[in-house]
Order: C-alpha cells, then sequence, then structure tokens
C-alpha cells in the first residue's frame, strides 16, 4: 500500500541583498536559501531596471547546486552604475518548470 506523505513544494528564497561599491564598480551579493526537502540545481539571471523601467544591465551564472536546508551566497559584478535607485530582477530556474524570483529595490 502507497503512504501519502504531504506534498512539500521546492522552495527557493533570495535574501540578504546587498551593494558594495568601489572603484571597478558595483557588486550585487545576495543568498539563495534551499527550504525545500531536495537538492536543487539553480541557474540564475539578474536583470537591472532603471527607476524608469528601462533595463540598463542583464547577468546570469551557470547552475549552483543548493542543498536542503542550505544557503548559497551570490556575487554579480554589474559594473559601473549612475547614482539612483534600480530594481534587480534575480531569478533562479531549477528546471522541472520551477521558477523562483525576488526583486530588489537597489540604492547606488
Amino acid at each position: 500500500m502507497k503512504q501519502n506523505r504531504p506534498h512539500h513544494p521546492p522552495s527557493i528564497a533570495f535574501t540578504d541583498p546587498m551593494l558594495t561599491r568601489r572603484n571597478a564598480g558595483t557588486t550585487l551579493m545576495f543568498d539563495s536559501d534551499n527550504n525545500g526537502e531536495r537538492v536543487r540545481n539553480v541557474a540564475l539571471s539578474v536583470d537591472i531596471f532603471s527607476e524608469s523601467g528601462e533595463r540598463v544591465a542583464s547577468y546570469s551564472k551557470p547552475i549552483a547546486r543548493i542543498f536542503p536546508g542550505c544557503s548559497t551566497p551570490h556575487t554579480f559584478s554589474i559594473g559601473t552604475l549612475a547614482e539612483g535607485c534600480y530594481n534587480a530582477l534575480v531569478i533562479g530556474d531549477a528546471g522541472d518548470n520551477d521558477l523562483f524570483a525576488a526583486n530588489f529595490k537597489l540604492k547606488v
């Protein structure tokens, strides 16, 4: 007989965004937390938008393996941005039709 176990959907959360600014440019850092029950292989992309909604930059990274109950830090060198406010749209593609996203408000 098949035992019914509660289904816990996979869950990846993007947390703790931080910008650093140095002579070489601006760096966006954040964590991805796996709150699910299985290892997830997540390909990441980040799109940076101006306050008016114009995309000013787009970046991607190869697949990162994130174990259940663990967090993985990510760093994106996003070059030189003019002072102002931006939105960063982070998308994690874990395959199996599983997409995870976050929108970070950034001030440079």
